[in-house]
Parts: C-alpha cells; structure tokens; sequence
C-alpha cells in the first residue's frame, strides 16, 4: 500500500489586522462569530485548501464545539453572503474555501514532494502554476476520476460566477436531534463518528422517525450492545419491514413478543403476567424480537 499524501497543514498564518469581511460577522455575531471563523479556518487548512459543508459537518461542528447549530449555520451564511468563503462553490459543491485561503495554502506546500489537488475547487489556476517544477502534483477531477501528473495547465480556469438555479436549504427535518448524539456518546464512551451520523442520515432519508433511532439505541444499552452494528442491524430491519414510527416500533415488539409466547404456552397455563418480576423478562423478549424480527 503506497503512503497516504498528506494534505493539511499544521499551522497557518492569521494577519494582526483582520479585513472589513470578519470586522462584519463579528459585528453581526459578535465574539461567537470571530471564534467560528477562526475554528472553520483551522478546520479548511488541517484538510487543505477546502472543507466539505453540509447539514452534517454543521451539526457535528456545533456538538464539538459546544455551540447552537442555528447559531454556526448563520455565521457560515453570512460568510458566504459576505465573500469569506466563495459563494459559488459552496453552491455548487458544497465545500467552504476562497480565494485567500488557497493561496495561503499553495504557498505553504511549496517545499512538499506531493500534493494533490481537485481542479474543479480551484479558484484561479495561477496560483497552482506557481508551485515548483520539482512538486509533483496530483490533479484530480471530479466528474471523471482521472488523474494527471504535473497538469496544471489543464486545471480549469476560474469558473464564472453565476445564479445557482432551485438550490433550497435543508430544513429542520434533517437535523439529527442532540438527544440521539448525547445518547450513542455516553453509552459508547466516545464521540460519535461521521460513519454512525451518515447512517442514522441515511435512516431519516428513508423514513424513519428520530424518536424511533432514540429508541433503538436505548434498546441496545438495555441489552448491553457493544457496538453500533447491533442497533444498525435493527434500524435496517425496521426498514425491511416498514416500521418507520415509535408506535410502530413498539407495537411490532410487543405483537412479536405476545406471539411467541402464545406458542411456546401450554393450552391450560394459567396467565400470570401480572406474577412475574418484569425485569427478568425484558431481555429475553427482546432477544425474542431482535431474532424474529432481523430475520
């Protein structure tokens, strides 16, 4: 396996003297909105030259940085109004960089052996035509996954700012309740991953309810889950299923549980639900459903 390029930087200069454009967010924002832009630049360069910014990155920085998601998401709106960060990139690829940033980029790697760069993310091709002859530059495309080697000639020039037709902001619906996070965190005793937040993403996208994720999770701390696969094999079945609301979820738990039970009761058994002590029995009817219902 050939090394990983590396492509972040470890630091990255901050001029004394901060522009009109950061002046206004903090004006707008106040000290909350300076920080922000800071820690998002911090974020650009330790990737490179560019971030990817969606409904996910935006929940994820808020959770991390112990601040309202509404909060980040308009200090980035008035950043891109006000041309910190290229408005027609982010339109179109959803990624937060500028023009400054990227030259304060290609002129930091100028002693690097490798580097790698996405034309289409390149706002002027003359700052890439200035890295030294003896860099070798790995141009990639993203619409067709071909690289070349020291091309840059053939990195596509500035692209003409134009109006972005039918663009629409995500809504609420897609946000991932804190209540879920919070919930994974303290019983996995870790931060949760952008592999988990894809999928519990891609579980809303298909129709499940939130408070059914909610409770899927705290079903496998009930049972002692020890990894997310075991909760995912769950959402996955309710998927399957079409179970995709809380009532839904409960009510096949309980009409799976109420069946076996009729068959593996005897005809003349006397009910005494109300005789038994409830604990002993939630985990074993809840692995009675996990394996009817994973089936």
């Amino acid at each position: 396996m050939g090394r990983r390029i590396k492509n972040g930087l470890d630091y990255f200069n901050l001029d004394v003297h901060m522009d009109d454009k950061i002046e206004l967010v903090e004006a707008k924002h106040g000290i909350e909105g300076f920080a922000v832009v800071l820690k998002l630049y911090q974020k650009i360069y330790s990737e490179g030259y560019f971030y990817q910014w969606t409904d996910k990155e935006n929940l994820l920085f808020s959770k991390r940085n112990n601040i309202d998601y509404n909060v980040v998401f308009d200090i980035v709106e008035t950043c891109i109004e006000e041309g910190i960060f290229d408005k027609f990139l982010f339109e179109k690829y959803n990624i937060i960089t500028s023009l400054g940033i990227q030259k304060r980029y290609f002129d930091a790697i100028k002693k690097r052996k490798e580097i790698i760069v996405i034309k289409e993310y390149v706002i002027d091709t003359k700052i890439v035509k200035t890295i030294p002859t003896n860099v070798k530059v790995v141009i990639n495309s993203i619409n067709d996954g071909i690289n070349s080697i020291n091309d840059v000639n053939s990195t596509q020039s500035r692209v003409e700012k134009s109006r972005v037709e039918n663009i629409t902001t995500s809504t609420s619906k897609s946000i991932i309740k804190p209540e879920i996070i919070e919930t994974y965190e303290k019983h996995f005793e870790e931060e949760i991953s952008d592999v988990v937040v894809d999928d519990i993403f891609a579980f809303m996208d298909q129709g499940l309810e939130q408070e059914l994720i909610l409770e899927t999770i705290k079903d496998g701390i009930r049972h002692k889950a020890k990894t997310w696969s075991y909760i995912n094999t769950i959402l996955k079945a309710c998927v399957k299923n079409k179970v995709f609301t809380l009532e839904n979820y409960i009510n096949e738990k309980e009409l799976r549980n109420h069946n076996c039970k009729s068959r593996d009761k005897p005809p003349n058994a006397l009910d005494n639900r109300n005789n038994f002590d409830q604990r002993n029995h939630e985990s074993k009817d809840f692995n009675v459903f996990f394996e009817n219902f994973v089936k």
